[in-house]
């Protein structure tokens, strides 16, 4: 493990590919370059070269916006809820090392926002293609979770309409969950 972590900068990859391989690569570039940062190991090599990596994908995964600020896999597909949260999610900490343009995450949470049913829960549309990628986010109750807990990171507040809908849907499952991803 040793080495893995004083090499961290050679895990660092040019994101390229549809919207979900794009995502995929520039996100933990994300996390390797918070860490790097936080344990003083980042060079200004390393910031210079991450930060392009950076820059690159998310210009690349501009490509795959929609005009409502969605993102899909393809760009021509329909919007995917899962994908424009995790999208959001990495733009906002992405933010940190480059500029994000404040109306490209403010269209995707909006969008978002606009997919809260009535009952508070969000719902999963559209197709993901790289399973994996979704973890074990796969129904309203995980999909809730998942857009709350990015919502939060990207600053809007627990009381928040939003966020009090959200958790009336998420409070009568708690304790009656077997799966501890979902918990």
């Amino acid at each position: 493990m040793g080495r893995a972590l004083n090499n961290l900068d050679g895990l660092l990859q040019m994101p390229s590919g549809c919207g979900e391989q794009n995502m995929i690569i520039l996100a933990p570039n994300i996390y390797i370059l918070q860490y790097l940062e936080g344990t003083a190991q980042l060079t200004p090599t390393i910031r210079q070269t991450a930060t392009g990596y950076l820059q690159s994908g998310y210009q690349g995964q501009l490509n795959y916006r929609h005009s409502d600020g969605s993102y899909s896999t393809f760009g021509y597909d329909a919007s995917n809820t899962w994908l424009t949260t995790f999208v959001m999610r990495s733009f906002g900490l992405a933010r940190r090392f480059i500029f994000i343009d404040p109306s490209v995450l403010q269209s995707a949470q909006d969008w978002l926002i606009s997919k809260q049913g009535s009952d508070g829960c969000f719902m999963q549309e559209g197709t993901l293609y790289h399973i994996d990628m979704k973890g074990g986010v796969g129904d309203n109750v995980t999909m809730t979770g998942y857009v709350v807990a990015s919502l939060l990171e990207m600053g809007v507040l627990v009381t928040d309409p939003v966020i009090t809908n959200a958790l009336s849907c998420l409070r009568p499952v708690v304790g009656k969950l077997g799966n501890t991803y979902t918990t």
